[in-house]
């Protein structure tokens, strides 16, 4: 299944070491409104039939434009994903009322070492409070919470397992994620994280080019190869990143780019396909 990916914001309150920012930076242009992302999400819904989209950043809950975003795209029947770290999930019933699935970066269980990633001092005790109330007020959310692995920082089997423990207590699913960095003595891969929950008693269920799917008893975990990562450019493209500024890049394929600022702006239906075309080849 593909879909678009809306990076409505560069801006984040957090400052997490390994943050890709979807591969973008502060600098980049806001040229994007809610009419849009709305444009971009129908021509993929009726021309390519992709019927889900996620909204990333960056923080999206920051951007000035959520709400209304949100609200345009569900009322195309859109469902939506959002990718956030939670800490300003004051009034989750509100804030998701159009979201089918939320992903939640958590990275940790350990309050130092969720300092040490995030280099912020929100306390990690506050974001588990908030993912419990999120379940408690929304109870057919889909909430997955998101753990990017890093070697010697948060890669023991004890914390492994109270990530797991902490998501099923939630019923939530616990989704583990390779680091893609330069620095390889921070990185286990994603089939590295896959023999290492085998240790635990889990089991491969299910796989695709980016993705396992492994079961202990009740427990389910997912493992993900992060997309950004250059080990992974023989693999073929997936998803479409739309930046704020117009610019659209594809996620696994190696890196391609290309520029529809014009066909989104002149709400250029056959213009845009072809620029997603491109990056699908």
């Amino acid at each position: 299944m593909r879909e678009l990916r809306f990076v409505i914001t560069p801006f984040c309150n957090y400052k997490c070491f390994f943050c890709h920012s979807e591969s973008i930076t502060n600098k980049i242009a806001l040229y994007l409104n809610p009419s849009d992302y709305e444009f971009m999400a129908k021509v993929a819904q009726g021309q390519l039939g992709w019927n889900t989209c996620t909204l990333t950043g960056g923080e999206p809950l920051i951007s000035p434009i959520f709400k209304e975003t949100c609200e345009k795209l569900k009322n195309l029947g859109i469902a939506i994903t959002v990718v956030t770290n939670a800490s300003l999930l004051a009034r989750p019933a509100e804030v998701l009322k159009d979201i089918a699935q939320i992903n939640i970066s958590v990275h940790t269980m350990l309050p130092d070492v969720y300092e040490q990633i995030t280099q912020v001092n929100y306390p990690l005790e506050n974001v588990l409070s908030t993912i419990v109330t999120t379940r408690m007020k929304l109870p057919e959310l889909a909430i997955h919470l998101n753990y990017t692995v890093i070697k010697r920082l948060n890669d023991s089997n004890a914390e492994f397992e109270e990530f797991i423990k902490f998501a099923n207590k939630i019923k939530a699913k616990a989704k583990f994620i390779d680091l893609s960095t330069t620095d390889e003595s921070l990185r286990t891969d994603a089939l590295g994280i896959v023999r290492q929950l085998e240790g635990l008693g889990f089991e491969i269920k299910d796989k695709n080019f980016w993705q396992y799917h492994l079961m202990r008893k009740t427990e389910e975990v997912t493992v993900v190869k992060c997309p950004f990562n250059n080990k992974y450019e023989d693999l073929p493209a997936r998803d479409v990143f739309v930046e704020p500024n117009g610019i659209l890049y594809r996620s696994f394929g190696g890196y391609l780019a290309v520029d529809a600022l014009n066909e989104i702006k002149s709400r250029n239906t056959v213009g845009l396909l072809q620029k997603i075309n491109i990056l699908l080849k």
